[in-house]
């Protein structure tokens, strides 16, 4: 039978190609002459251990991975890099030449316009400080992964930052980053630590970003973030975030504050209301469950700006009618003067004779 696929065009070839692993892609190139340089004309590479353990190959996965991305590198003009090393740890003995293979790989992509960078790799290295300074870069995904020493931060393009369970040597090296991202757009930070916090009494000035429109900070910890850094920011999501000050937020429009497995901390869901004058949405996410703790109601003294201007939508996930909850839409009721729709979600778990004692107090309370 003839092979007609191989009579199609290299283009519509490396287009299905592109729908495939890289491992997989790269096995293609030992089909005959015809495809063996196909593969190398892919502009994504996209490298996950799990394929290799699966083909009992596990023993050399990172060198093999490595081999693979050398060989494209150096042959095409590859515009996203995909590197997923999960289970490395507990097969591949680190070596130093191997980090230093890698940056020099990673660095020679980038000299070729390498555009996005997504790269999880369960702490195996932790000189990746050299990708911070890679100007072509419109996307940076680091998940797993250490950060203990970076010079220099030059990252003009990147547009995209996602940060999870990533560990800086001091907390101050992320200002450090941001601050070499002028024109970041989106920011997300999850879980992130530091293994040594930085001294208070010495400044290091964060600079506001002006294009940054979204951000989302969750699971910080003990962790310090420079929150002045996203006052430009439109959006914002805190998840299970406890916190006392916030700065001015002269542009956020739309706020989500979720708490999944604590209670929710007042103090912050009311610092929103009054360090955003803008704000017209705000989004409550709680347990679906209550969650015994002690902690203290707080509200204003003053009615927040937002609340007698622009504010035009609240809801709550998770209602069920608690004291603080019924404080909570009691307040806003009463004090916003342009609020159009207020919804309030209750757990689908909810006996349905309560869910209408609930629906009778809320609208009690919005006939008042």
């Amino acid at each position: 039978m003839a092979d007609r696929f191989s009579l199609l065009p290299d283009e519509l070839i490396c287009h299905i190609l592109t729908f495939l692993p890289t491992e997989d892609a790269f096995t293609t190139s030992f089909l005959s002459k015809r495809w063996k340089p196909l593969w190398l004309l892919l502009p994504n590479l996209d490298l996950d251990d799990v394929h290799f353990i699966k083909s009992g190959k596990s023993k050399s996965l990172l060198r093999k991975m490595m081999s693979i991305l050398v060989q494209s590198v150096h042959q095409q003009h590859v515009r996203s890099i995909r590197l997923r090393c999960a289970s490395a740890s507990n097969y591949f003995e680190y070596e130093e030449e191997d980090s230093a293979n890698f940056n020099t790989w990673i660095t020679a992509a980038a000299e070729e316009g390498l555009k996005h960078i997504h790269i999880h790799f369960s702490w195996i290295f932790n000189q990746l400080g050299f990708i911070f300074s890679l100007r072509t870069l419109v996307v940076l995904d680091l998940k797993f992964v250490c950060v203990h020493a970076f010079g220099k931060v030059d990252l003009p393009s990147l547009k995209t930052l996602r940060l999870n369970r990533v560990e800086f040597s001091l907390d101050f090296y992320l200002t450090k980053l941001l601050n070499g991202c002028p024109n970041l757009e989106e920011f997300e930070g999850i879980s992130l630590s530091s293994v040594v916090s930085w001294d208070t009494d010495i400044e290091y000035k964060s600079r506001s970003l002006s294009k940054l429109a979204r951000a989302s900070i969750s699971h910080l910890d003990e962790f310090n973030i420079p929150f002045d850094i996203f006052s430009n920011v439109e959006f914002f999501l805190l998840k299970e975030i406890v916190l006392d000050d916030l700065p001015v937020f002269a542009n956020l429009t739309r706020v989500e504050v979720v708490y999944v497995r604590r209670s929710v901390y007042w103090k912050l869901v009311f610092g929103v209301f009054e360090n955003c004058p803008k704000l017209q949405e705000f989004f409550l996410g709680k347990p679906p469950i209550l969650i015994s703790e002690d902690i203290l109601w707080y509200c204003p003294c003053v009615v927040p700006e937002c609340l007698s201007l622009q504010f035009r939508k609240c809801t709550v996930m998770n209602y069920m009618g608690e004291k603080y909850e019924k404080e909570f839409v009691k307040y806003i009721v009463e004090n916003s003067t342009s609020l159009p729709e207020m919804a309030m979600h209750t757990p689908a778990s909810l006996d349905p004779q309560r869910r209408l004692e609930i629906q009778n107090e809320l609208e009690n309370y919005c006939n008042q």
